[in-house]
């Protein structure tokens, strides 16, 4: 089972206290940086606006007729979202919607779902399996986490306009054992299942990030030791591409990429999470002798930037697959820092679909001008967290010169810790962990150091004009 921490922005972790907790800690400074990164070169405040409107790089909004007719052209359609955040994906079905109201039907990609189960999907655009199946058989609790309610009206509507509908993550756990072992680890038959080559990331991310995984660092020297070993990046598809060779062109002249991508990335088709072929091919590998145990240590910022190149490329190779064999653009659905920048898949799209037109668009929470560096476009939406502590979190967009609003509770899962706490809904949150409440990434650094520290988290909340000190226990799973 994956491993959940009370404020995820991306997806969830693997088995080990100390490693999900160093993957969740990255996971976390990589996709607030992405969420925040650019304020400083942003415009002035913007007027709020309606949740799931549309608007420009500079924040005004766009009639939704206007929008589809410019997306009308896009070969690849890039939609980034906040892997908990509800109405970013209410805002992705919406883009969609429009889209198809106005004739352009596209396929629709997941990063949600590893390639290896194509075959369930194949089933649910064929119309032989009901919605209501789909998560038991994709297998959606382990292979991705977060709830699929959250992504039911996506699949609603890929059923409601007969969408086809196409996996583009990696095959199950092959990210994983690339961030641990490296490609030269996978056997013939994993190595197949992937590209042909792994593109490379864009240099003008490399300091930036640097310096957000020697934050991580830091953080885990601090965290619990108890099973340590390196953090594990197979748990943060959202996150964007750490680094670059020295030279990325000379990089890229090194790189051929295979001359049939569709031959590289074409499904396994299956419906059912072991493939014969695939244990068949691990059984011989097990029986060779343990000749990679005397390897040299890999660098852990080496395997980060191995893994990230390989989910961005995978999943553009995939979405080249589905264009060529659906005969439709696609609308790529993937976490933002993916998408943001066009760092991620639309880098490796430029290389493997040069003539392609690839449009970007991302969620904005309001306030601040959009960044018009990540995306032409973006989708309005208020901030929003569902804990695994128990409680749905949303803070409404500030009007332009007026402080943030407060963090409101809006809803209180019954028996959870929020609720065995005293957490009730209205409740506004002040402070986490003795700091101002400003942002909900606020809550989500007090949870990172309540576990560092080995505390509950420390909330200050405001009730009918009273405020009262609530402490939520956080309990890690037990290392597997």
């Amino acid at each position: 089972m994956p491993v959940h921490f009370p404020f995820e922005p991306t997806a969830p972790g693997g088995a080990g206290t100390s490693r999900a907790l160093g993957a969740f800690l990255l996971a976390g400074l990589l996709a607030l940086a992405m969420l925040g990164a650019g304020c400083a070169k942003r415009a002035p405040g913007t007027p709020p606006v309606a949740p799931e409107s549309l608007v420009d790089a500079a924040g005004a909004p766009l009639a939704p007729a206007a929008f589809a007719a410019e997306l009308a052209g896009a070969d690849y359609l890039l939609l980034g979202e906040e892997h908990p955040n509800p109405c970013d994906h209410q805002a992705q079905a919406a883009v969609i919607r429009r889209l198809a109201a106005v004739g352009v039907l596209p396929a629709i990609g997941l990063e949600m779902v590893p390639a290896d189960y194509q075959g369930v999907l194949d089933a649910f655009n064929a119309g032989t399996l009901p919605l209501a199946e789909l998560p038991a058989k994709l297998d959606w609790k382990t292979t991705w986490g977060f709830d699929f309610e959250l992504y039911a009206p996506i699949f609603e509507a890929a059923r409601e306009y007969k969408l086809p509908v196409y996996a583009l993550n990696a095959p199950k756990g092959l990210a994983r054992k690339v961030g641990r072992q490296g490609l030269d680890a996978l056997t013939p038959a994993e190595r197949a299942s992937l590209p042909g080559a792994i593109l490379p990331p864009a240099p003008a991310q490399v300091e930036e990030l640097r310096e957000l995984f020697a934050q991580h660092g830091a953080m885990r020297k601090a965290a619990p030791q108890e099973n340590a070993k390196p953090a594990q990046t197979d748990a943060n598809p959202q996150n964007r591409p750490l680094a670059a060779p020295a030279s990325q062109d000379a990089a890229a002249a090194q790189t051929k990429v295979a001359p049939s991508v569709a031959r590289d990335v074409a499904p396994q088709a299956k419906t059912a999470p072991d493939d014969t072929a695939t244990s068949s091919a691990k059984a011989k590998a097990s029986a060779k002798p343990a000749l990679r145990d005397a390897a040299p240590a890999r660098d852990p910022f080496e395997n980060f930037v191995t893994v990230q190149s390989l989910w961005d490329t995978q999943m553009a190779a995939r979405a080249l697959y589905a264009r060529a064999v659906a005969g439709r653009p696609v609308a790529v659905i993937a976490g933002a820092g993916h998408v943001a920048n066009g760092w991620g898949i639309a880098r490796r799209l430029a290389v493997l679909d040069p003539s392609a037109k690839v449009v970007l668009v991302m969620p904005w929470r309001g306030g601040e001008a959009p960044d018009a560096e990540a995306a032409p476009y973006f989708f309005a939406c208020p901030a929003a967290q569902k804990s695994r502590l128990g409680m749905t979190l949303t803070q409404d967009q500030p009007a332009p010169g007026k402080p943030a609003a407060l963090p409101l509770v809006t809803a209180v899962a019954p028996g959870s810790p929020a609720a065995k706490a005293g957490l009730l809904p209205g409740d506004a949150v002040v402070a986490a962990g003795g700091h101002p409440a400003d942002t909900l990434s606020v809550l989500h650094k007090a949870a990172i150091e309540a576990v560092k520290d080995g505390k509950a988290l420390s909330l200050t909340v405001s009730r009918a004009g009273e405020t009262l000190a609530i402490d939520i226990p956080i309990a890690l799973p037990a290392a597997k």
